[in-house]
């Protein structure tokens, strides 16, 4: 039978202090972060959805900074792509490295 081994003794370092829950209540309580969709301080963008052919989801307050939010449904007719980056002028070549004249066979 083999001889059993002792186990590391355990390092004594340094104890991180447990974190408490703060005393101070931030934000809103969960009964106030709920919107209505016809609630006034968000009808003119409702109203900008439908008039796009679109419909409004849902609404809500933002939990922290208690602004309201929407989430709505949109056509794809009504969306304008998002421009990633800069369009190149097509009188302004594209210089490949390696390429001496600068164009790909």
């Amino acid at each position: 039978m083999a001889a059993k081994k002792k186990a590391a003794p355990k390092k004594k370092g340094k104890r991180t202090p447990k974190l408490a829950p703060s005393t101070v209540k931030r934000g809103l309580a969960a009964t106030e972060v709920a919107l209505p969709i016809d609630h006034p301080d968000i009808a003119g963008v409702v109203e900008l959805v439908r008039q796009a052919g679109g419909a409004p989801l849902g609404a809500y307050r933002e939990p922290l900074g208690g602004r309201p939010l929407l989430l709505a449904s949109l056509p794809f007719s009504a969306v304008q792509p998002t421009v990633r980056a800069p369009a190149v002028p097509p009188e302004r070549p594209l210089t490949v490295i390696g390429v001496p004249d600068g164009h790909v066979p």
